[in-house]
């Protein structure tokens, strides 16, 4: 699969949950085209896998290409504009997670670098396309966080939207489960409350071996919290102490 260079355009509040959050507990998680793809994309920890139907057995978990974010510049220009990109980028110039670093209007450009396994050469650098890697750019507004845009900064035509996908087909989240195991716990008690964002108690709850994905951690009035996303009948997503859960 060709490798690209993403540039993303991250729009963030300031709040509650979403100002420590780092760029991979955004982006893990279950993503389809609008419309016109049978494909879904996975992205979890610094991989991407893309599947179908017909493309999701256990033989599919190595297929998968990588991002990072890389700290210097891999590109120069010259007289006329034109971008000319390094061949390599050294492995310790690029950060695999962090916290987003907000403007003042609470935004950030991203970079975010694909590559696959055999780019790495001896675990130092990391190849860039010779020609120069594609460009997109993703646009993501946290007051829309399960929906952004894709745009290559031409004609409008060319946006292309995507949607998390809460509520997959059953082969889509088993193979997710899979991939995004460690983030998957238990509840343990029999009856848990969940509460919202502002932490405020609401009606639902889980029950004891409802199995809950955790999206975030926090640490409030000395209490661990965890943000989860439970995939039910109703995808529903809120704050339970980390006691909750095995």
């Amino acid at each position: 699969m060709m490798k690209k260079y993403i540039i993303i355009l991250f729009m963030f509040l300031w709040g509650l949950t979403t100002s420590a959050q780092t760029i991979n507990q955004y982006l893990n998680g279950i993503w389809k085209m609008e419309c016109c793809s049978k494909y879904y994309n996975l992205w979890y920890k610094n991989r991407i896998y893309t599947i179908n139907e017909t493309y999701s057995k256990d033989d599919n978990m190595s297929d998968f290409i990588n991002y990072c974010v890389p700290k210097t510049a891999t590109f120069t220009e010259d007289s006329e504009f034109n971008r000319i990109y390094k061949k390599t980028i050294p492995i310790d110039s690029v950060d695999f997670d962090r916290p987003f670093k907000l403007n003042d209007i609470g935004m950030e450009l991203l970079y975010l670098l694909e590559y696959t396994n055999d780019d790495v050469i001896n675990g130092r650098e990391i190849k860039i396309n010779d020609i120069g890697p594609s460009l997109n750019y993703y646009y993501i507004d946290p007051k829309e966080s399960n929906r952004y845009y894709v745009w290559d900064d031409t004609a409008p035509s060319k946006i292309v939207n995507y949607n998390r996908i809460l509520s997959p087909p059953k082969y889509v989240l088993d193979f997710y489960k899979k991939i995004a195991f460690e983030s998957f716990k238990k509840i343990r008690f029999q009856k848990r409350f969940i509460l919202d964002d502002s932490f405020t108690l609401t009606k639902m709850y889980l029950i004891e071996g409802d199995e809950v994905e955790v999206l975030e951690e926090k640490l409030v009035k000395g209490i661990n919290w965890l943000k989860i996303r439970y995939y039910g009948s109703k995808t529903i997503e809120g704050w339970i102490k980390k006691t909750d859960v095995e």
